[in-house]
This record gives C-alpha cells, sequence and structure tokens, in this order.
C-alpha cells in the first residue's frame, strides 16, 4: 500500500481500518502466518508495557490452519487470559454483518443496490434528495448518501440512557426534516445513520426483524455460534468487560433504534470464520454474496482507498488490505487480510484501536500506533479549550465542558464525541485514534485547535464569542 493522505476537509470522525498506515516499500511479504512467540512479543509490549489493553485476542485466518493467541487479563479483578471462546462488543463490525444482509437480499431478488431507499419503507416516509436524486441502497452501503455520521439530535453514546431511549419516530423525524448538501453518490462520508437505514429497509421489505434475518440468513449458515444482534441476547457470563483508556471498567453499552451500526457481540472463533469466508477459505452458503460486496466499490478519495460494500479496500497487488474496524467506549476489533495470504482478527478490551496491530501482523512494514494516555485536568484548566473553531470551508469544531470533561464536535457530520487529556494541551479521542491538539499560552484561551487524524492535520481558528 502506497498511499498518501490528500488534501481534505474532515467529514467524519470515524477510524478506518487501514487508516493513515505508513508504508516501506523494501522486503517482501509471505504468505507464512506470523509465529505464536511473534504475536506474544507484540500483546506483551501493547498491553505491559504501554498499557494500551488488559486482554488481546489475536486470531490468525490462514489457508491450511487457523491459529488463537491470547494475552493478558479479562479485567482486573479476573486475571484468567482471554481465550477465542470471549464475547466482545464489535462495534461497527456490526456493518460488514448488516451488508452482507443487504447483498444476500439482492441476491435473493427482494431488492436491488440501485433502488431509492423510500421503496423500502412505510409509505410516507419523507427521506431527503438532492435536486430529485434520491438516496439509493448502494449509496447507503458505500457511505455515499449525503447523510452525517449520526442524526442531529441523537445523545451522545456516554448518555446511556438516553441513547437507549432515541426512538424511530425521532429519527424519521429527524430524515423529514434534514437537507441534504450534495448529492447522493458522488462524495464519500462514513456515516452510522447509513446503517441503520439499511436495517430499517431489509426489516421493512421481508417483514422479518433484525434478530430473525440474521439467525436465518447469516448465522446459521455459516455456523456462527457465538455472535450475537446485541447485548440483550448475549449471554452475559460469556461478555469480556470493556475498559477506558485508564484501563476502568465499563458499564456495558445499552441496546438502541440506532444500533444497526454498532453493537453485536461475537467472539474471535466467528470472527475467523467470517475471515475465512471471505477469503473464500471457508465455503458456506454465503460466499458469493461476499464476492460480490468485494467487486461493487466507490473511490475514498479522501484517503486514496476504495469503499466496497461493507469492507474498505486500501493498497493493490501485494500490497492490499482489505476489513474494517469496530470501536467502544471499552471494546476494540479489526478484521484485515490480504487475499491469497491470511487475514487477523484482533480484540481488545480496552478503549484504544486495535487497527494498527492487525495491519502491523498482516505485514510487519506497516508500523504501530504510538501508544494512548491520560492525565487528570482541573475542570478550571478545561474550561480554557472550550469555544467554537473555524475551520474552513464551512465547516466549524465545537469544543465543549461536559461534567468534568471536554467533547468535541463537528455538527452535521461527526457527533459528539469525549475527549481525553493527554498532556497540556493535548488531548485524544481513543474511539478512533485521534488526537486534538490545541495552541495558546495560558492563561489565555487557545486561538487554534488541530485535529490529527490518519496522518493528516486539520485546522481549527478559535471564533469569537
Amino acid at each position: 500500500m502506497r498511499h498518501r493522505t490528500r488534501r481534505s476537509v474532515l467529514r467524519s470522525m470515524a477510524l478506518l481500518p487501514l487508516l493513515g498506515l505508513r508504508w516501506q516499500t523494501a522486503g517482501a511479504l509471505t504468505a507464512e502466518l506470523p509465529t505464536d512467540e511473534d504475536v506474544r512479543r507484540l500483546l506483551m509490549r501493547r498491553i505491559d508495557e504501554e498499557r494500551q489493553s488488559l486482554g488481546i485476542v489475536i486470531g490468525l485466518v490462514g489457508a491450511a490452519r487457523n491459529r488463537v493467541v491470547a494475552y493478558g487479563a479479562r479485567s482486573t479483578a479476573d486475571p484468567r487470559p482471554p481465550d477465542a471462546s470471549l464475547l466482545f462488543n464489535v462495534g461497527s463490525i456490526s456493518k460488514l454483518f448488516t451488508a452482507l444482509l443487504l447483498t444476500d437480499a439482492v441476491r435473493r431478488g427482494e431488492l436491488r443496490l440501485e433502488d431509492p431507499l423510500k421503496l423500502h419503507l412505510p409509505r410516507g416516509t419523507k427521506i431527503p434528495d438532492f435536486e430529485d436524486r434520491p438516496i439509493t441502497l448502494i449509496d447507503l452501503v458505500t457511505h455515499t448518501s449525503g447523510l452525517p455520521v449520526m442524526p442531529d439530535d441523537a445523545p451522545p453514546e456516554s448518555d446511556q440512557a438516553a441513547y437507549a431511549r432515541y426512538s424511530r419516530e425521532q429519527l424519521f423525524a429527524f430524515l423529514a426534516g434534514y437537507r441534504l448538501s450534495v448529492a447522493p453518490g458522488s462524495r464519500w462520508l462514513y456515516s452510522n445513520l447509513s446503517a441503520v437505514l439499511i436495517v430499517e429497509a431489509l426489516t421493512h421489505r421481508t417483514r422479518q426483524s433484525l434478530a430473525s434475518l440474521l439467525q436465518s440468513r447469516v448465522l446459521q449458515p455459516m455456523g456462527l455460534s457465538s455472535t450475537y444482534l446485541s447485548i440483550d441476547t448475549a449471554p452475559r457470563s460469556r461478555v469480556i468487560p470493556g475498559h477506558d483508556l485508564d484501563l476502568r471498567e465499563l458499564p456495558l453499552e445499552p441496546a438502541s433504534v440506532l444500533a444497526g451500526y454498532g453493537g453485536m457481540y461475537s467472539s474471535a472463533r466467528d470472527l475467523m470464520k467470517f475471515v475465512a469466508a471471505f477469503m473464500s477459505y471457508e465455503h458456506t452458503s454465503l460466499n458469493p454474496a461476499m464476492t460480490a460486496m468485494l467487486k461493487t466499490r466507490r473511490p475514498i478519495v479522501t484517503y486514496a482507498g476504495e469503499q466496497a460494500l461493507g469492507p474498505q479496500i486500501f493498497g493493490d497487488g501485494d500490497d492490499v488490505q482489505i476489513g474494517h474496524s469496530g470501536s467502544t467506549s471499552g471494546h476494540a476489533v479489526s478484521l484485515t487480510w490480504t487475499p491469497g495470504r491470511f487475514g487477523v482478527v484482533a480484540l481488545s478490551n480496552a478503549a484504544p484501536p486495535v487497527t494498527d496491530l492487525s495491519a502491523h501482523l498482516l505485514d510487519a512494514r506497516v508500523p504501530l500506533a504510538a501508544p494512548m494516555r491520560s492525565v487528570s485536568v482541573d475542570v478550571t484548566t478545561l474550561a480554557r479549550y472550550v469555544g467554537r473553531y473555524n475551520g474552513g470551508s464551512g465547516m466549524v469544531f465545537v469544543v465543549a465542558l461536559e461534567g468534568q470533561g471536554l467533547t468535541f464536535e463537528n455538527p452535521g457530520f461527526a457527533p459528539k464525541i469525549g475527549i481525553v487529556p493527554e498532556s497540556e494541551g493535548v488531548f485524544t479521542v481513543p474511539r478512533i485514534g485521534a488526537r486534538v491538539v490545541f495552541e495558546g499560552a495560558a492563561p489565555a484561551p487557545p486561538h487554534t485547535v488541530y485535529i490529527d487524524l490518519a496522518g493528516t492535520r486539520y485546522t481549527g481558528r478559535r471564533m469569537a464569542e
């Protein structure tokens, strides 16, 4: 993979699975899986030295055999090492299952990717368009719908009670009043909302619940016995606790109408089968649909990649990596593979992403990310950073003080998300592996904010109050 991030405006706070990885061109790739000792050394560094997780499970998917290497503890109270049967919240990996259901429904003749979304929703549902160009199903699944990451009125996931209460009525009321700023299909913008609407279309068209579709059309045919739609259906005794950046245990995230983009639980064992099927190492009735998912692509121009129907693709030839990541407030998951070689499944019971870990194991030329840290900062100091910052091209970055911490938001594009102080003027965003850096000497408020995401820096200048 020999790409450099192109000039762009920050339109999403979503982490791509392979985004920002910098490649060296020397050396040859091999189809051999890393040794257990190679993997264990990396996990010991990540857990014991860098304190980026309590426990990590790595699954290596090969043509001839698979292997699992695990290291660390299940929680601060449970020193037993994690294993391939434990359940992690897989976050946006859920989108791969949603996209697979959609592609399978197309193969069944139940709908077409080119169909307008509103064709498969209750009559009278108002869906925004742009100069009579409707949002289609292929726009949704390739993140080119023009819709924002989340509804503007959706509560932050940190407010779990409000998040769980967000209703379908609120969702469609938001859509009825939303105005697209670009034509659907014309520009890539990662959107959790798009995955939610795919679920709405599938369930309305088939007259089946998402749970029923998932079980009958994906889990049973693929033999995935340890994958669950939400925490409500997952056996709690097998769910591994999640932890924040300071490795403090977090409560489990509730199910929500917005959970079509994330919220599923799965094990390393099931996800290895899932990756093996994408690589045609595992033969199921869904192999043709998975092949079709990878054939249909739209450009991720901003990051010089391609968006398939679910997976994202970067590089070409022997350097190509395909996959997706998922992050929650307490779990991080990554699926990455190179066709004809092998795949890597990485699951962590803490917030820092493991995308770099899976990509590095697949190709050692990919560098590992710098560790994330957190420090304690008093509320008076935090209040210095509060304000609105002009990012140019109509973009505004909003920094607010909520409770004892700061939130960062890009209204209309990226939802409100908590940022964690890492050092003076430097904050980290664990969910996406980004950093927010403020410039300006105390005691005056900072005059500039920089957002470092995937190797690119975006700049916002403080706006007058």
